[in-house]
């Protein structure tokens, strides 16, 4: 953060590269993931920097903020935060437009089930696979109890990281182990872990099974996300195991 602070204030005084300070800004404050940043020194200093800009760019700095949404519905948005859900039955374009003065921050997204999701590697490359008395296996015995592991390779630096894991169908969990630096939430169908960061490298974790029904039974793919930027993620492709 701090040399991020020592970049604007090089790159405000360099015109050919004026258009990435708002770009810098959305940075900062999207690192107030908790409606803060982390100490008083790092806010005095980021408010220090970019307050003289945000204010000489907009005039009406102080005028209610107003975010308007026009798509199969139209809304206007003047009291934050503010949610809603949209719905995509005619497919008629989103439109949405800003006025008054202020920053307003706005996340979109859109879910859908994907039937035939693609493998994804640009942020996050993950491999699952089973082993049994260390020794990696194709098949896995119904009753013994076999791990199932979880590599992920960080290409850089990532912060609040949540990883999705579905087991199989025929499986259950053998126990259910919580880690000092992550917290797991188990569910029947798959299990979710939540970093506070991930440096770059492989990162390896494992889930304790216990096989009981016989079977072959489809694996849907493991993800990785950022959760407050959930369009930067990686997963593997779907595969299949067999419990004999």
């Amino acid at each position: 953060m701090a040399t991020t602070v020592l970049a604007f204030s090089v790159v405000e005084k360099e015109k050919d590269y004026q258009h990435l300070l708002p770009q810098i800004i959305q940075y900062f404050l999207a690192q107030r993931q908790r409606g803060y940043w982390r100490n008083t020194v790092e806010s005095a200093s980021i408010t220090s920097t970019i307050l003289p800009y945000v204010l000489e760019s907009n005039k009406n700095f102080t005028a209610p903020a107003a975010i308007g949404i026009n798509g199969d519905t139209s809304i206007t948005i003047n009291s934050f935060p503010y949610s809603t859900t949209l719905s995509s039955a005619s497919n008629k374009p989103i439109k949405v437009n800003k006025t008054g003065g202020g920053i307003a921050y706005l996340t979109l997204y859109q879910t859908w089930w994907n039937e035939q999701p693609e493998l994804v590697t640009n942020n996050f490359e993950i491999t699952t696979y089973f082993k049994k008395n260390d020794q990696k296996v194709l098949a896995i015995p119904a009753g013994e109890k076999v791990k199932m592991m979880v590599k992920v390779n960080v290409t850089k630096d990532a912060e609040y990281v949540m990883i999705e894991i579905p087991i199989p169908a025929g499986c259950n969990y053998a126990s259910k182990k919580q880690d000092y630096f992550m917290h797991k939430e188990f569910y029947k169908n798959k299990l979710i872990v939540f970093a506070e960061s991930l440096s770059k490298g492989v990162h390896q974790f494992e889930i304790e099974l216990e096989p009981r029904y016989k079977g072959t039974y489809t694996i849907n793919p493991a993800k990785a996300a950022l959760m407050y930027f959930p369009i930067l993620y990686g997963r593997n492709g779907m595969s299949k195991v067999e419990i004999r």
